[in-house]
């Protein structure tokens, strides 16, 4: 299998075709997917699919032949631009937009994704959603605003938290429900025990 190398970041004047698909290279055997604007993240499932992430849109490639299957806006603002993305233990997607609400989606065989599931309940955009190793969900908004999302037969019910930190950078399960925030304020970091709570 081919590997993805790199991504370009072109200057202002090209990023006017910044929604013009990938150029795809041969390099000494390593496979180039070039774009004209910012590469934001990128998951290969294990359907041998490769999700790219630019902007608000994810394009869908073959990882073998590099070959465009579909791209996709996942919802019709430009403004929801997709900042994370994290792929679930059922395989679908979960990706964190500039939005007040959590969209968790499937990819179908016709490479185009539909929204399974939509969690509404933050009065703030949200800053990121990671799946716990429970498959419960947790997100936090820029008004520090956390959420636990407890999943119970394929439904999701939210409890409510404040964290007191100031400017959280990012939060990671550790293990078993343990999270720990990185705080940009006072460049410590917090340890939650989601089980406790």
């Amino acid at each position: 299998m081919n590997k993805l190398s790199e991504s370009v970041i072109y200057n202002n004047e090209e990023k006017k075709d910044k929604y013009e698909n990938f150029k795809i290279e041969n390099i000494n055997e390593i496979t180039c997917i070039r774009e004209k604007a910012s590469l934001d993240g990128f998951i290969l499932l294990k359907d041998g699919r490769l999700l790219l992430l630019k902007y608000s849109t994810i394009n869908i490639y073959n990882s073998e032949t590099f070959e465009l299957l579909s791209s996709q806006q996942i919802l019709k603002n430009e403004y929801n631009r997709i900042n994370l993305i994290h792929l679930m233990k059922n395989g679908n997607i979960l990706p964190t937009l500039n939005s007040k609400n959590i969209y968790i989606l499937k990819l179908n065989n016709n490479n185009k994704f539909e929204i399974v599931k939509e969690l509404k309940g933050h009065t703030s955009i949200i800053y990121q959603v990671i799946e716990l190793e429970n498959e419960n969900l947790i997100s936090v908004s820029y008004n520090n605003t956390f959420r636990i999302w407890r999943k119970n037969n394929n439904e999701y019910f939210c409890k409510i938290l404040f964290l007191p930190i100031t400017e959280i950078t990012n939060f990671y399960e550790i293990k078993n429900n343990i999270i720990v925030f990185e705080d940009l304020t006072c460049n410590c970091i917090t340890f939650y025990d989601v089980n406790k709570i």
